[in-house]
């Protein structure tokens, strides 16, 4: 009852250099995969928050919430599904055309340091944690 859509609109990943937005009203920052947008919504949103990373571990090819698309009425797959099956792992993580998501990580994380967000996964086995991105909490 309390919810309500909110348009935003992204950069393109393919640009490197693309910029982490202020407010809003600019393209948010894209790269990838749609984390990257989330923390960049979230940094404007609600700055001087933790960010608790909750199935979000990139290495298999599905989410935590496949059960629930497959239920949908309708296909949720795209260019990327094949990809990811083929190699098992989510494809903001995947080796595509020179790029993966971390390559931009270390920015990502230096632009929430800026306000004050700091990010955590529940999951010792993620992407992010053993990469060095983000520390492992416990819950």
């Amino acid at each position: 009852k309390t919810s309500h859509t909110q348009f935003i609109d992204i950069q393109n990943w393919k640009n490197r250099g693309n910029f982490w937005a202020k407010s809003l009203n600019q393209k948010l920052f894209h790269y990838r995969g749609s984390l990257t947008t989330v923390l960049n919504y979230i940094s404007i949103l609600y700055p001087n928050s933790k960010i608790l990373l909750i199935g979000v571990d990139f290495n298999t090819s599905g989410y935590f919430f496949d059960s629930e698309l497959n239920k949908l009425n309708f296909s949720t797959s795209d260019w990327t599904t094949k990809i990811s099956k083929e190699n098992k792992k989510h494809f903001s993580i995947i080796d595509f055309e020179g790029t993966k998501m971390d390559d931009e990580f270390p920015f990502i994380i230096n632009e929430l340091k800026k306000t004050n967000n700091r990010m955590f996964s529940f999951s010792k086995e993620s992407y992010l944690v053993k990469k060095g991105f983000v520390k492992y909490i416990k819950y």
